[in-house]
């Protein structure tokens, strides 16, 4: 996705959420993670979000994965190709983390509070994000496939001349990426790009290594509130 060069990674079982990368491996956690702008990284490998994203959709909260290329495969830009490679289900239950907890910035807020089991989604129209659907959402985690996992990465198009100049996107196309506010963008569903935020926050999330229960509400959000929120609720234990 960024990079715009060849990448690749094998996913297999493990009891922790695990990078290989030159051979060395690390944990995928929390305290791993270096940078948070336009995706997770953690020990150099970039763009970790939406595998993990398919591994919690699924209730998996352990996996090895062996990265070539310094950053995981965009494919189509949504975990539905994640999901339909994976050949694992949850193996049992692991203890959930819930809320209250908030973290904000300005009029940007992730929050975790007592509920059902929701991911509220919430986009201030820049411009064009009405014509793909609505600008709120509730989604259903427990319908991941369904409701999450086939929504693509999107950009704001007034955006994409500075993220190009700062090494964001290289390898972006029509195809794997929804640009919103040129025009005539169809995407592949209703609110495609709330959806993806909430695929996102799910696999930010899962570096806790476990589930968390109750209603998430996303507000122009990004990895950096997904992190920190994750960061509390860590911090609580």
């Amino acid at each position: 996705m960024h990079t715009g060069e060849p990448c690749a990674a094998t996913v297999g079982p493990a009891d922790r959420f695990e990078l290989v990368v030159g051979g060395e491996c690390v944990p995928a956690s929390l305290d791993g993670v270096t940078d948070a702008a336009m995706g997770v990284r953690i020990a150099g490998v970039r763009t970790i979000e939406h595998l993990l994203s398919a591994l919690a959709g699924r209730g998996v909260f352990g996996a090895r994965i062996e990265v070539e290329g310094g950053e995981l495969p965009i494919l189509d830009g949504s975990a539905a190709r994640w999901c339909e490679a994976l050949e694992t289900e949850s193996a049992g239950e692991v203890e959930p983390v819930a809320g209250p907890a908030e973290v904000r910035d300005g009029d940007r807020l992730v929050r975790l509070e007592p509920g059902p089991w929701r991911v509220v989604v919430e986009l201030t129209d820049r411009g064009g994000l009405a014509a793909l659907g609505p600008t709120r959402l509730e989604l259903d985690p427990a319908a991941y496939d369904a409701e999450i996992a086939w929504a693509r990465t999107f950009a704001w198009a007034p955006d994409v001349p500075r993220l190009l100049a700062a090494g964001f996107g290289r390898g972006a196309n029509r195809e794997n990426t929804v640009v919103v506010g040129e025009g005539a963008t169809e995407g592949r569903g209703p609110g495609e790009p709330l959806r993806h935020k909430a695929l996102d926050a799910i696999g930010d999330l899962a570096l806790l290594g476990r589930p968390w229960r109750g209603t998430l509400t996303l507000r122009d959000s990004g990895h950096d509130l997904h992190i920190a929120l994750a960061r509390a609720l860590a911090a609580r234990g």
